[in-house]
């Protein structure tokens, strides 16, 4: 008999947003927050630079200049101001 196998399964980009002149990316599958430049035109300007390395991240909102996450662990996360 073949026992039944399911691949560990983590998704990629949970949440994008823009804020300031970035583009802001949360990743499940890196456990972190990216950003990248935008140009003029809302276009990327530049490469991902990790903002921050959390132990989970899902979704993310950018209030009044301030970032707050939600984990897979049902927390929400202040990541800065």
């Amino acid at each position: 008999m073949i026992e039944a196998f399911e691949p560990a399964f983590m998704p990629g980009a949970n949440g994008v947003k823009t804020s300031g002149g970035f583009l802001y990316v949360s990743s499940s599958g890196n456990a972190s927050l990216f950003r990248a430049p935008l140009d003029e035109y809302g276009a990327a300007a530049g490469d991902l630079e990790r903002v921050t390395q959390l132990d989970s991240i899902d979704d993310l909102v950018l209030p009044d200049g301030g970032i707050v996450a939600a984990t897979h662990a049902e927390d929400i996360t202040l990541i800065g101001t």
